[in-house]
């Protein structure tokens, strides 16, 4: 177990101190954000430890996501500090469940603990946690005197005072911009300007951004519904309100009404004890904005004709119809020339926009499928009715030349006069993000002061090369000769400092490994098994290699571009991007500062073994899944558990089979992965995970009949060994970590290609790839990928030197 350490929070010399108590009054919670409802808990665990004599201790739960999570654990337990200010707030991020918190405690000597949670959950929390009381298995075990679950009392959600407030609540107010509202429910020691800015972290964190002018923003994307038969479009800039809150909330203009909404929801509750009840409350939970998703309300207005989009950081476009992307399709050209002009086409280069089929499923449920992919110019031939193949003729040319110069004079549709000789900010339509703003050519000093501008942001090299010879461009289509050639010298001074840049990365070896990893108590100079092979093997070739420990580390920027790192004991390290290789390890990745951390390496152009958005999608098991899906790569079904009352159509939507196989998001080693050979232990598992910890999110996967899998280490590209491992005794995990039997295998062509294509997909340069293949079908399946693969098991197997 990690040491109490200050962070932000209270945990000091009084708090070791009062341990020697041998008690401790907890709760675990959320708290995203903290409210006037938690409030009433955190005070009832103070008199609880008043009453009792004993330590008390509030601990934060640290998921992160943008809908019931968006504030990060750092952020919030800041803010509790200062909220429930008698309260010893505890930040450690190694400490994620109920469980965690009371072994941690055990192991810190405590022998009487009693949890705090709502009136409503005593009893299903003492069976949870009991069993695990002075268990005859000391791997399970917590050794305690005492073991006691009280209630802070029961909450009623439609109260007007303080006991009614909840944080779905407080999140919905924030995504409608309604701070009054949100003012009610903050603790009572926030002032009017820390609610305020409570309220401004919240709405950032969730991705909520305000609507302004079009030209005076970095465009965030659009959203909305287009219906090619009537023309009529429904349409917003940034992410609210959702998709479906569109639909309920003016349910006419989508060809619908509110009756009818509710008689399908009523359908779909048919098997509750009373789903008139279950639909309304589903219904008024859709309009205050507390469900975000629902395949039905969305499904609906598609029957109806409509045409659901999304366009900024992704696209998607779904409907009830497939649509053929060979350019002969009428309708979709209609859809596409819609958007086209209603919204300024803010998608990146790179992005497709993913086609999404709606249908009716056996049951009655509504079932999605991804079906095809457009890339951004395949978009403009369409809207332009070229098909792919087709040339472009000479007054296809001379179209396309004033399109251009159009373009260059677009006067943006709420700033009617706009002077023609300034430019809009967005100096790329493709890639609004990271714009640069204010750069203009009206004259020579404006285009001086541009320049001027673009030296100074703290945008990358490449970048501002890219925004001067985008400026050059337009200029020049205005005839602005004298404009376009500031911008001409700066962009030759920038390519000479490119050259220079080139040569000094050629002369300069890579002579230095920074590696970021977790921080252990137990090992060799406290370093976890991977990273001790790594600096083992640096040694052997005299390269330098610092190991950061994390959350500790943190890292500055200097002057001449390198890069400082202070480790936990105050030692320094110096980063230059010419000569450092950056190595994240697992126990690193998950840090969400360690990340923002990485970006900034990143971002300054050091070499990082692996990005942060690879990183990123192999610690979420859905997000890789869809990723490897999207692709057409082979992964076993795969369904998010959004609401637990649906689990039955999610069942069906993994095959609907048992077994299944049920997984925590974010876990790791065959941790938080389960098998589950029925309708009611499914219901059973689930339940059980979420109120431990109710935002834990879980998947449902279908299950893979195997009797081993192959874990394959890939390297730029290349395949460098594979190791077959067996299920785990009386267990069906094959991880290594829990004692899998392990032995180096040879793999097919196919197998090769399978692992080198997930690789890529993701983005990874370093990785194990998951492979198992099926003892029914014979057919492999990709079960996951590791940005941060241990090099223990491989190099036991193999007997190579993988490191």
């Amino acid at each position: 177990m990690e040491p109490f350490y200050n962070d932000g929070v209270n945990d000091d010399v009084s708090l070791r101190e009062e341990r020697k108590g041998k008690s401790a009054v907890l709760t675990f919670g959320r708290f995203n954000p903290p409210t006037s409802g938690h409030e009433l808990l955190v005070n009832k665990v103070l008199k609880e430890a008043k009453k009792r004599g004993s330590t008390n201790i509030i601990f934060a739960s640290h998921s992160k996501d943008k809908r019931k999570n968006p504030l990060d654990s750092k952020t919030k337990t800041n803010y509790m500090k200062t909220f429930f200010r008698n309260a010893n707030v505890m930040y450690n991020p190694s400490i994620r469940t109920i469980f965690d918190a009371i072994g941690y405690l055990a192991d810190e000597g405590y022998k009487n603990i009693t949890v705090v949670v709502g009136g409503g959950r005593v009893e299903e929390f003492d069976k949870t946690i009991r069993p695990y009381v002075n268990h005859p298995d000391p791997d399970k075990s917590f050794d305690l005197d005492s073991f006691e679950v009280v209630s802070a009392g029961r909450r009623d959600p439609d109260a007007k005072d303080v006991s009614g407030m909840s944080a779905s609540k407080m999140r919905a107010a924030a995504t409608e911009g309604d701070f009054e509202t949100f003012k009610t429910g903050v603790p009572s020691k926030a002032t009017d300007a820390q609610a305020r800015k409570l309220f401004d972290d919240l709405r950032k964190a969730m991705g909520v951004r305000e609507e302004v002018e079009l030209d005076e923003v970095n465009i965030p994307g659009y959203k909305g519904w287009v219906n090619p038969k009537t023309g009529k479009t429904r349409i917003i800039q940034g992410h609210t309100p959702y998709h479906i809150q569109m639909v309920v909330k003016d349910p006419r203009f989508f060809g619908l009404t509110e009756k009818k909404i509710k008689e399908r929801l009523v359908e779909k509750y048919s098997n509750r004890n009373d789903p008139e009840s279950a639909a309304d409350g589903h219904f008024n939970e859709i309009k205050r904005g507390i469900r975000d998703v629902d395949n039905l309300v969305d499904f609906m207005a598609m029957e109806k004709g409509w045409v659901r989009f999304v366009e900024g950081e992704y696209g998607e476009i779904s409907g009830a119809k497939k649509y053929s992307t060979s350019g002969n399709d009428k309708e979709l050209r209609k859809v596409l020339q819609l958007i086209d002009e209603e919204t300024p086409l803010t998608m990146k280069p790179k992005t497709n926009v993913s086609l999404q089929h709606y249908r009716l499923g056996r049951y009655g449920d509504v079932l999605t499928d991804l079906y095809g992919n457009l890339e951004k110019t395949g978009i403009q031939n369409i809207i332009k009715g070229r098909k792919p193949g087709d040339k472009q003729t000479e007054i296809g040319r001379t179209m396309s030349m004033f399109r251009e110069f159009m373009e260059a004079n677009r006067i943006a549709k709420t700033r009617k006069n706009q002077d023609p000789d300034t430019h809009s900010d967005l100096y790329t339509d493709e890639d609004p993000k990271g714009t640069i703003h204010g750069l203009g050519f009206k004259d020579v000093e404006t285009a001086e002061a541009s320049v001027r501008k673009i030296k100074s942001s703290d945008r990358t090299h490449a970048h501002k090369i890219q925004a001067a010879i985008a400026m050059e461009q337009r200029a020049k289509v205005m005839k602005k000769t004298a404009e376009a050639a500031v911008y001409r010298k700066f962009i030759e001074q920038m390519k000479k400092k490119t050259k220079e840049m080139n040569e000094e990365r050629k002369a300069s070896k890579p002579v230095k490994v920074l590696i970021f990893s977790g921080y252990s108590e137990e090992n060799d100079s406290n370093l976890m098994k991977t990273a001790k092979r790594l600096k083992e093997e640096c040694k052997k070739r005299n390269v330098p290699c610092f190991v950061a420990f994390v959350p500790f580390a943190r890292s500055f920027k200097n002057e001449d571009g390198t890069r400082t790192v202070v480790n936990k004991d105050g030692k320094e390290f110096i980063a230059n991007r010419f000569d450092t290789v950056v190595i994240v390890r697992g126990a690193a990745s998950a840090q969400s500062g360690t990340l923002d951390m990485i970006s900034s390496f990143e971002k300054d152009g050091f070499f990082v073994i692996n990005s942060r958005d690879s990183i990123e999608i192999c610690s979420d098991k859905y997000r890789t899944a869809v990723t490897l899906t999207e692709v057409g790569l082979p992964t076993p079904r795969t369904a998010l558990v959004t609401d637990p009352e649906m689990i039955e159509d999610l069942h069906k939507q993994v095959g609907g089979k048992f077994p299944v196989v049920a997984k925590t998001l974010t876990g790791s080693k065959g941790q938080g992965v389960f098998i589950i050979d029925s309708k009611p232990s499914l219901k059973s598992v689930i339940d059980a995970i979420q109120k431990i910890d109710e935002s834990e999110e879980i998947i449902l996967q279908e299950y893979i009949d195997m009797k081993s899998d192959m874990r394959i280490i890939v390297l730029d590209g290349e395949v460098v060994g594979v190791m077959n491992r067996g299920k785990v005794k009386n267990d069906f995990r094959s991880n290594f970590s829990m004692g899998a039997k392990i032995k180096k295998v040879s793999i097919s062509k196919e197998i090769e290609e399978l692992a080198l294509k997930a690789a890529k997909t993701i983005g990874c340069y370093y990785c194990g790839v998951d492979i198992a293949v099926s003892a029914k079908t014979k057919k492999p399946y990709i079960i996951e990928v590791n940005s941060s693969p241990g090099s223990e098991g491989i190099e036991m197997a193999t007997k190579q030197n993988i490191v």
